[in-house]
């Protein structure tokens, strides 16, 4: 089992890569009473500046990125759920958070906030312009992350690990 663990952070995104975190996590045994906090960053949507449409229309548009809002938010809470379930039938004890802060700051505040002993996330793959205009949160989490950081990547090898 592990025993040096209290308290880990996931980062779940649904992408492959963060599937593969998952996996990972399941096939390790933790000692009962071990934390794992599920967090997904979702991206909301603002209203755009309208200044020269109606009133009306600007209150529909409003209404709308709203709607948009709440689906992207219930959908990251069924997709979280639905990981939870896993990982709690391998013997963690699973949190969920739900945020619209940037995927590393809302990741490296609740390794914090848990005073967490490890923080996973998958690897993007991003490189070349992608990864120098929206960054890596991996590589971000292994610069700045106070707790150690797994990384997983879809493809690599799992093992059972105890």
């Amino acid at each position: 089992a592990i025993r040096a663990l209290h308290h880990v952070v996931l980062g779940c995104d649904g992408s492959s890569n963060s599937m593969r975190a998952v996996q990972v996590l399941a096939r390790l045994a933790p000692e009962p009473g071990t934390r794992l906090t599920l967090v997904r960053a979702i991206d909301a949507m603002y209203t755009p500046t309208q200044g020269l449409v109606s009133a009306d229309l600007r209150a529909t548009v409003a209404a709308e990125v709203v709607a948009l809002n709440q689906a992207r938010e219930r959908q990251a809470h069924k997709e979280l759920s639905r990981v939870a379930r896993t990982l709690s039938s391998s013997g963690w004890d699973v949190d969920q958070v739900v945020t619209t802060s940037a995927p590393l700051h809302a990741l490296l505040a609740k390794v914090n906030a848990a005073r967490a002993d490890l923080l996973v996330v998958g690897a993007t793959g991003a490189s070349g312009l992608r990864h120098l205009v929206l960054g890596s949160v991996a590589e971000g989490a292994l610069n700045q992350c106070p707790a150690a950081v797994l990384v997983a990547r879809a493809g690599a090898q799992v093992t059972r690990l105890t």
